[in-house]
């Protein structure tokens, strides 16, 4: 395992590396912190724990008992041999919770030993150290995608997560921002690229990975064709790993005239050493200066697209697809309370309501404060 550093201004540094199978495989990063972060992802599974070499021989051996073997012991072998294929995001998510909950409540039960009574009482055990439901939740599922590979592998023969109901918990009724409120955000914005952030997640719903993978290629003849996307300063595909292309509203199509097209290759917004953005720190310093409000995030800005268009009478088919949903029922999920309210009201076109909020005066540079009355 080795970085190096290519010719490329986009993603000069590559990690090499051996996938469990002993295949060589490479990945490409902006920043050589991020580099070294991926390396440390592969030669650390857990946060505390450290994979020791393996000879060749001990991966073909296919009659591999799961007598002894502890939850702690599968879990390493878990993220070496699994690991490798996850996105960035999902490798800390997953260490974080496995090292934080799984392996000190039941990292040294045998893997024989793990049946439907045990996790449930490790799900009680949860919630008695503070976990609230939707925590509780998120481990138990991290736990049964680690038992559903053993049963993959052989080592235990069913998954006992399997079947398990979910905890209830509260959720959020979605509060998507309205055209007023947005441009109010886009006014605040201090630099032309912070502008247009805003512009494509509002009224393109764009995921912000998706935003930070856009390149001037994926935009032509009115269209946005979404591909890829940019996590931790890992270029790979999007959440569901399904291509879409967006129809570019008017109103979006000026804002990316004004910002200025760059060459085909270049990202569309960049970090400030030309590589691709880094979206948290993005978020943190320049959106949060500008919105005080701990309740509105950039990924908020998503919904109001998803108004938008319900108000513009979209189906739900066309929609999910606009918005790069893995199904219509995700989508209903989110937005069933606004449908309704959508079947209800005049409809409106998209771009004609981006417009009118636009014609609105006076914009104020405090987003969604001292706005003017109607």
């Amino acid at each position: 395992m080795s970085i190096h550093k290519v010719d490329s201004n986009r993603s000069p540094w590559r990690v090499v590396y051996r996938d469990a199978d002993g295949r060589q495989r490479s990945k490409s990063f902006a920043t050589h912190r991020d580099a070294k972060g991926f390396d440390a992802s592969i030669k650390n599974t857990l946060p505390t724990e450290r994979i020791a070499p393996t000879p060749r021989n001990a991966l073909l051996d296919e009659t591999q008992s799961s007598d002894g073997m502890l939850l702690r012991e599968w879990s390493i072998e878990w993220f070496r041999n699994y690991g490798p294929t996850w996105a960035p995001k999902t490798v800390k998510d997953r260490a974080g919770n496995t090292g934080r909950w799984i392996i000190p409540i039941i990292g040294d039960v045998p893997m024989d030993q793990i049946g439907p009574r045990l996790v449930r009482r490790f799900r009680a055990t949860l919630l008695e150290r503070g976990a609230s439901n939707n925590r509780a939740n998120a481990v138990l599922t991290i736990l049964s995608a680690m038992l559903s590979a053993a049963v993959e592998d052989g080592i235990i023969d069913i998954n006992p997560c399997s079947g398990m109901k979910r905890l209830p918990h509260h959720k959020k009724v979605v509060r998507p921002l309205t055209p007023l409120e947005v441009e109010a955000i886009r006014y605040a914005m201090p630099e032309p690229r912070d502008k247009i952030i805003i512009s494509l997640i509002a009224y393109a719903g764009l995921r912000p990975a998706e935003v930070c993978g856009l390149q001037w290629q994926h935009i032509r003849d009115g269209l946005i064709l979404v591909e890829q996307s940019v996590q931790d300063a890992t270029i790979g595909p999007t959440k569901t790993r399904t291509a879409r292309t967006i129809r570019i509203l008017p109103s979006l199509q000026s804002d990316l005239n004004d910002y200025g097209r760059g060459l085909d290759d270049d990202f569309v917004v960049t970090g400030t050493k030309g590589g691709p953005l880094n979206f948290n720190i993005w978020a943190q310093k320049v959106f949060r200066s500008c919105v005080t409000d701990k309740a509105i995030t950039p990924y908020v800005l998503r919904h109001t697209f998803a108004s938008l268009a319900l108000h513009e009478g979209r189906s739900i088919p066309w929609i999910t697809g606009e918005m790069g949903h893995a199904s219509p029922s995700t989508l209903l999920d989110h937005y069933a309370h606004l449908y309704q309210e959508a079947e209800l009201a005049t409809r409106v076109p998209m771009d004609e309501a981006v417009r009118a909020a636009r014609r609105t005066q006076p914009c104020t540079e405090r987003a969604l404060e001292d706005q003017p009355a109607e």
